[in-house]
């Protein structure tokens, strides 16, 4: 397995973009929701295929199906394995509002896949904003002595 931590911002298209690449869908994907929310196993009872601890496994769920419940439900991470969980061609964990990690078997090519990602690679501005801050925080305390 190759993993690729990417900072890449979720949203729909490039999720779905993502999927298509690895040509993923409600067929062969198992959606892992990492979360104790009871609401969520109530609606989605016709595609839970297993709960097990803090995880409630789903297949053969339509991805709009699953974005609507997750727009009444938050969930914070969600493991999407093209397979099964043990035996996987492809993992992608997702955390909040971002791609955190895309695991891939020997089955596609690194730097294919490498030079896909790259183009939905984005930096945070939020930690380029707060090094500035400390840098000028370091000036004003140098100059003031």
């Amino acid at each position: 397995m190759k993993n690729f931590k990417y900072n890449i911002k979720l949203n729909i298209k490039t999720l779905k973009s993502i999927f298509e690449y690895f040509k993923m869908n409600e067929k062969n994907t198992i959606v892992k929701l990492v979360t104790k929310n009871k609401n969520i196993i109530e609606d989605a009872k016709e595609y839970i295929y297993n709960v097990k601890e803090d995880n409630i496994y789903l297949k053969n769920i339509k991805f709009e199906k699953l974005y609507y419940y997750l727009s009444k439900n938050l969930v914070f991470n969600i493991y999407y394995y093209k397979g099964t969980e043990e035996n996987y061609d492809v993992c992608i964990h997702t955390r909040m509002d971002k791609i955190y990690k895309i695991s891939i078997s020997n089955k596609y090519d690194l730097n294919k896949t490498k030079e896909f990602l790259k183009q939905y690679k984005t930096i945070d501005i939020e930690y380029i904003v707060l090094f500035v801050l400390i840098i000028i925080g370091i000036i004003i305390k140098i100059l003031n002595g």
